[in-house]
């Protein structure tokens, strides 16, 4: 809304920034994934990948916020490995800031971050036995990072949706039901929908499967 404020109603514009946002983030995120691989070769392998999915090309030229979020958090996850790997303390700033914007977009990134959170957690706790001898700075530190996301998330959530009960509005898209609270033909319409056109919009439809 505020590019087109600025340079007018053009698509192609917010379509640039979408996809240049997702290049950039792609970038960014490869010397993580050169760091641990080791190899120029493979990271480019495993970059292409990324990029070759058709969930993420399908999005990545849209006006959609779902490629923002998706960058954002592979922007985030580019300024733990500087806070954690190359010790700058500046970075965790950014990766609260990224991580947070990231969640706000689509909430659902909440499930790859406590993944994460959780899978380190038992790593560093259960196997290396170290979490709070050597690492304990860097835990509380990442603690009070995703505290503070956390508690920003769910005041913003709940101040959207008061927004909308004492508007009676749906400027916030805060009231999408989950499909186990539908009846059974509602959800049986559902995914005739999803499998019938969103997949064949997406994936090769026998290819969809095995894969």
């Amino acid at each position: 809304g505020n590019l087109w404020k600025l340079f007018g109603p053009y698509e192609w514009i917010t379509k640039l920034v979408s996809f240049s946002t997702l290049i950039v983030s792609l970038s960014l995120f490869s010397s993580v994934v050169n760091y641990f691989l080791e190899s120029h070769v493979k990271t480019l392998i495993f970059i292409g990948i990324i990029f070759s999915s058709p969930v993420l090309l399908f999005y990545a030229d849209t006006l959609l916020p779902n490629i923002f979020s998706f960058a954002f958090l592979l922007f985030s996850a580019y300024f733990l490995f500087n806070f954690i790997v190359r010790k700058k303390k500046w970075a965790i700033g950014f990766f609260i800031l990224f991580l947070f914007l990231a969640v706000l977009i689509k909430v659902t990134v909440l499930i790859s971050l406590l993944t994460f959170a959780g899978g380190a957690t038992m790593y560093y706790f259960l196997h290396e036995k170290n979490l709070f001898t050597k690492h304990t700075r860097t835990f509380l530190f990442l603690l009070g990072a995703s505290c503070i996301m956390l508690l920003s998330t769910y005041f913003w959530y709940s101040y959207a949706i008061d927004y909308n009960s004492h508007y009676h509005s749906t400027l916030f898209s805060t009231t999408i039901r989950p499909i186990w609270e539908v009846d059974a033909q509602r959800q049986k319409e559902i995914w005739e929908i999803i499998w019938k056109h969103q997949f064949n919009s997406l994936y090769n439809y026998w290819a969809f499967v095995p894969t």
